[in-house]
């Protein structure tokens, strides 16, 4: 296999690890919020039945959590807009739009090099204070 081949494994691999981690956040995330909802549940109804307030809380961690979800997986029915994939083409395509705007090539430009011509400050060596001000 060639060293380019393996690189482009190794990113692959990289990123898929970066992915999953990602997702084991969010499932461990999902997990504490069901168990402190089911907690918030039984507290209140062993206290006071009838003053409903567990879910007062889990509305605003759960709009949190859908927040969370979206950064991961995604808007859903929307074909992967929001996603880090998404995110790399749009850049890429923006990108590209630049380059052929300010018409930037991929190769680096082969400049001369340029030697100043000065003869003027060589002619005049002894400088007198009198000439700067």
């Amino acid at each position: 296999m060639s060293r380019y081949r393996e690189e482009q494994e190794d990113l692959l691999y990289n990123q898929a690890k970066k992915n999953i981690k990602r997702k084991k956040g969010f499932y461990a995330h999902f997990s504490v919020f069901l168990s402190v909802g089911i907690f918030f549940f039984t507290i209140n109804m062993l206290t006071d039945p009838f003053d409903i307030w567990w879910p007062l809380p889990m509305v605003s961690w759960g709009v949190g959590l859908a927040i969370h979800y979206f950064a991961i997986f995604g808007l859903p029915f929307t074909g992967g807009i929001l996603t880090k994939d998404w995110e790399e083409k749009e850049i890429e395509k923006e990108m590209n739009k630049l380059k052929y705007k300010y018409d930037v090539s991929d190769e680096e430009p082969d400049f001369p090099q340029e030697k100043l011509d000065l003869p003027i400050i060589e002619k005049r060596k002894n400088y007198k204070d009198t000439d700067f001000v």
